[in-house]
C-alpha cells in the first residue's frame, strides 16, 4: 500500500496543492498510517449531549499485582479489536480504558445516550470473548457491571 501511495505521489496523481517535497509527502503519509489512535474512543459528539437519560457504564477488572503488567498490556492491545465495534454502536458518546497500578485494577468507562444503548455492551461478542481471555490470565471482574444515571456533569468533553 505504501509503495502505491509513493507511486501516486511520483506521478502527481494525488491532487496536492502545495509545495511539499516528495520526501515530506511520503513522511506525512507514513506518520498518518502509523500514528496511534487516541485513547478516547468516541463518536464525533461532544458532552453537551448529556441529559438525565445519559448513562455512565463502569466495568472494573482486578488482578494480583504480579499479573498487572500482563493484563495491562492485554487491555492496551484490545483497542484494535474492540474500537471499531464500539464506535459503530448506537448512542456511544465516549469510551475510555484505564489502568491503576496501585490497586492492580483496569477499567472500561463509557458514556451512553441511555441505558438501552449502554446495554449493547452485554451482547458485544468481541468483548465477551476477550473477557474469557482475561479470566484465563487471572483477572476477576466486579459484577454486576455498573450503569450509572447521570446526576450532573462539567465541561464540553471528558
Amino acid at each position: 500500500m505504501i509503495h502505491e501511495l509513493v507511486t501516486l505521489v511520483d506521478r502527481k496523481e494525488v491532487g496536492l496543492d502545495c509545495d511539499w517535497s516528495r520526501r515530506s509527502i511520503v513522511t506525512a503519509i507514513l506518520l498518518a498510517l502509523t500514528a496511534r489512535p487516541e485513547r478516547l474512543l468516541a463518536t464525533d459528539r461532544d458532552m453537551t449531549a448529556i441529559t438525565s437519560q445519559t448513562v455512565v457504564r463502569v466495568s472494573i477488572l482486578r488482578c494480583d499485582p504480579g499479573r498487572f503488567a500482563e493484563l495491562k498490556r492485554m487491555m492496551s492491545d484490545s483497542e484494535t479489536l474492540l474500537a471499531p465495534g464500539i464506535k459503530a454502536m448506537r448512542g456511544c458518546i465516549a469510551y475510555v480504558a484505564g489502568a491503576d497500578q496501585e490497586t492492580s485494577s483496569l477499567s472500561n468507562v463509557s458514556i451512553w445516550d441511555n441505558l438501552q444503548d449502554a446495554k449493547q455492551m452485554e451482547h458485544f461478542q468481541p468483548m465477551l470473548d476477550l473477557g474469557k481471555r482475561f479470566l484465563d490470565a487471572g483477572a476477576t471482574f466486579e459484577r454486576p457491571i455498573m450503569n450509572y444515571a447521570t446526576l450532573w456533569h462539567l465541561g464540553k468533553g471528558p
